[in-house]
């Protein structure tokens, strides 16, 4: 993978857990089921193990299959083979029988 294009991928998997997060303190404080600020208490000491991360990381997991599950096609293909199939927009383009620039666009419009 070349240097820009892992560039790209990590930026577009930040972008895609940050978009997870948010969504997962909106849903919450609409809620009103929790307060944010207990979340800021020091990890269980035992097992090491940090209570947020693993809560925020299991809401975030279910968010992304949620929003999989529900995208249309073409868009949930070409999301799907550039975060987990890693592949590069020009090779999904070439799958697609389309351009590098449509499978980007099409990418971002997911």
């Amino acid at each position: 993978m070349e240097d820009e294009e892992l560039v790209a991928y990590y930026h577009d998997i930040y972008g895609l857990f940050t978009i997870a997060r948010n969504i997962f303190y909106n849903k919450k404080r609409k809620d009103k089921r929790i307060i944010l600020e207990d979340f800021s208490a020091s990890p269980i000491q035992d097992s090491g193990i940090h209570f947020q991360e693993t809560l925020v990381q299991h809401e975030q997991a279910k968010q992304i299959h949620q929003y999989l599950h529900n995208m249309k096609e073409p868009y949930k293909e070409v999301f799907t083979l550039r975060v987990f199939g890693e592949l590069s927009f020009k090779s999904i383009g070439e799958l697609f029988g389309t351009s590098e620039n449509w499978a980007r666009v099409t990418f971002y419009r997911a």
